[in-house]
């Protein structure tokens, strides 16, 4: 792979995996199969770029407390194609609903009185101990709906809709640069090895 590279934008809340190859290079080192690279390559790349995002949805889902469905839906991949041998992962999304983190309670009290003083506490990720925001209710706001709120400032006359982490920035902590890089770089290699296997054999391509 000529270049793996990824990049977090908070100002967008957006998080973007690149991968791409060097067609012209690999051609030159393997010029036995001169007319199948150009076709192979993208195909690798997009595999690749499918791997990494199941990979990464999987991170995701065994540390944070949030469905594959949701994460894989905060996902898209942009295709490399024959003059274009470059794609990306890239996750998009803004912050959860803390009320989505298995809040406790859950039930909106109509009378202040009958609210918890302690507050609401929320399981964000799997396998710890759920985290306490002293001073949170339910409520069901009109602008925001049923969530999970804390009022603020000094005199308490504001209130805050509370959330948990984005799906970005689950993918940011569960996983490091390198790593990914080091996983994109092995995919892509072992899926062209095998495609040069199959070569040998009087046929090259991804899937046959």
């Amino acid at each position: 792979m000529k270049r793996i590279g990824g990049r977090y934008k908070a100002q967008t809340r957006s998080l973007s995996f690149t991968a791409e190859s060097d067609i012209g290079e690999m051609i030159a080192a393997l010029k036995l199969y001169t007319h199948e690279l150009d076709i192979v390559v993208p195909e690798l790349v997009n595999k690749s770029l499918d791997d990494l995002r199941t990979e990464l949805k999987d991170r995701v889902t065994s540390e944070y407390n949030v469905s594959a469905k949701d994460v894989r839906s905060a996902m898209s991949i942009k295709k490399a194609s024959k003059s274009r041998p470059r794609g990306a992962v890239s996750v998009y999304g803004g912050h959860i609903p803390l009320f989505d983190f298995a809040p406790d309670p859950s039930t909106r009290y109509k009378r202040i009185a009958d609210r918890p003083e302690i507050g609401v506490s929320a399981q964000i990720k799997r396998g710890e101990a759920r985290t306490m925001f002293a001073g949170s209710f339910i409520a069901d706001m009109p602008s925001r709906g049923l969530g999970v709120y804390k009022r603020v400032g000094k005199d308490g006359g504001q209130v805050t809709h509370l959330t948990g982490p984005s799906i970005p920035q689950m993918v940011v902590e569960s996983s490091n640069v390198s790593y990914i890089e080091d996983y994109v770089h092995r995919r892509f290699y072992q899926s062209l090895s095998l495609s040069m296997g199959q070569g040998h054999q009087g046929r090259i391509g991804f899937g046959k």
